[in-house]
């Protein structure tokens, strides 16, 4: 197998779409020699020479190399090589690990950027820190971009739900652990998005975990007896009627 030669650039967008489509370089195939030595044309002293060896391991499966040069993404001033590492933590289900690297993030790059900050939401919800999750809507309508409706949206579904259900802080970070230990003890794709679905009409109050992979579609009804069943065994929780669910992401 040749491939065509590619620069650094090209070849990290390469990686990043195969991981992105769980597309992995299998050991002693063809395609492992010729990534090989395609890889091995790169030096590693530029941003897209680093995010290119980064990728490369990912998609080759050895984790522990490419954490090691997606975290040189904090020598540069690039948030998006920045933030392809902490979705590749997340992606690895290493949760502390990632809101380690965000408080690193939020640091570096004060002025709120998307991808950092509905990370910054994600992990207000898990920790059920409700002034942190309210300042990250409001960064995210702020930006004033294509997706700052949705936002705002989303808010108010929020807010419906925490008065709806009088759920506190502590409740929403009991939910926060199962989630994480439900990742933890299946084998699926992990995407950080949980939002509130609220309809008056119906009755509905609702907390989604988004699932992006279409490969984890029938693994849905056993997550969500493995949640239901996590959720009945808490106390604190008696007397508190909404839905909690594993679904597909619907908007990203």
């Amino acid at each position: 197998m040749l491939l065509p030669q590619k620069n650094s650039a090209e070849l990290a967008k390469l990686f990043a779409q195969m991981l992105e489509e769980e597309n992995y370089i299998e050991p002693e195939t063809p395609e492992e020699f010729a990534y090989y030595l395609e890889i091995n044309k790169i030096p590693k002293r530029s941003m897209d020479d680093l995010q290119a060896w980064a990728f490369y391991y990912a998609v080759k499966r050895d984790s522990e190399r490419a954490i090691d040069y997606f975290k040189r993404s904090f020598y540069f001033e690039d948030p998006e090589f920045c933030s392809n590492y902490l979705y590749y933590l997340i992606l690895l289900k290493k949760f502390d690990a990632c809101e380690e690297a965000l408080i690193r993030a939020v640091d570096k790059y004060p002025v709120s950027i998307a991808s950092i900050t509905k990370l910054q939401l994600f992990f207000a919800i898990l920790k059920g820190d409700e002034e942190g999750i309210l300042d990250a809507f409001d960064n995210l309508i702020k930006l004033k971009n294509e997706e700052s409706d949705y936002y705002r949206f989303l808010k108010a579904q929020y807010l419906a739900f925490m008065q709806n259900m009088l759920f506190s802080g502590e409740m929403l970070q009991l939910i926060g652990k199962i989630y994480q230990a439900i990742c933890h003890q299946y084998s699926f794709i992990t995407y950080p998005k949980i939002t509130f679905e609220v309809d008056e009409e119906h009755g509905l109050n609702a907390i989604v975990f988004a699932l992006k992979s279409e490969k984890d579609v029938m693994l849905i009804p056993e997550l969500n007896g493995e949640l239901a069943d996590r959720l009945s065994q808490l106390e604190q929780l008696d007397g508190k009627v909404f839905t909690a669910t594993f679904d597909m992401i619907r908007n990203l």
